[in-house]
């Protein structure tokens, strides 16, 4: 299975989509949520705590020293 690492801008529409779609075809994702923005922090913030709330993705920052190899073994 193919281990998706999504950022991007407009984390709370393209973001957001984007990891919903991978989640309905069973990808595991983990989203960088500090290499994502959206037009304001609290916007950006709900969508990181829905995705997060609903285990739609794993959350990991760049900041704290994601490994893309921590990932792959947590599914």
């Amino acid at each position: 299975m193919t281990d998706l690492v999504v950022c991007g801008v407009i984390t709370n529409i393209c973001v957001e989509s984007t990891v919903h779609s991978a989640f309905m075809r069973d990808f595991p994702v983990t989203l960088l949520a500090d290499c994502c923005a959206a037009k304001t922090r609290r916007l950006h913030e709900l969508s990181v705590e829905v995705l997060s709330s609903y285990r739609l993705a794993e959350i990991a920052e760049i900041t704290v020293g994601f490994e893309f190899s921590s990932t792959a073994n947590a599914a």
